[in-house]
């Protein structure tokens, strides 16, 4: 699989696995498993986050498990398209509100005009989910 593909995730818009993010992460000292990151970006505000396959907890497959159809009823979205609507979401959408909590950020996005997404983001970058409220 070559960077931005994940399973079926060929038909990626742009590299969702960017080198120098991926250089930049590697340098932050901040855990993380390589071989499963799917997605990782930079937000309006130049905070680094990724997406990691995961598991039922958080990071992709929780995704899937918990929000997959929630993502399709309220976006549009298909299981396949998801790493790359998280990428979207945090690349050009508006960030509402963050409070820290538990370890971690609960952010609001305001997304294409109409929707807010409220995110899971761990205090080093981590998405641990992401849905619609």
């Amino acid at each position: 699989m070559g960077g931005g593909n994940f399973g079926g995730f060929k038909n990626t818009k742009g590299s969702l696995k960017l080198e120098h993010l991926l250089d930049e992460l590697r340098q932050s000292g901040v855990k993380f498993t390589e071989k499963e990151v799917i997605m990782i970006t930079k937000t309006k505000k130049n905070e680094l986050v990724w997406l990691e396959k995961g598991n039922k907890r958080k990071g992709l497959e929780h995704i899937f498990l918990r929000h997959e159809k929630d993502l399709e009823r309220k976006f549009g979205v298909k299981k396949q398209e998801i790493p790359n609507f998280v990428k979207d979401v945090f690349t050009n959408g508006i960030e509402t509100r963050s409070v820290f909590k538990n370890g971690g950020y609960q952010k609001e996005y305001l997304y294409k005009g109409k929707y807010i997404v409220i995110s899971g983001i761990g205090a080093n970058g981590f998405i641990v989910s992401i849905y619609p409220k």
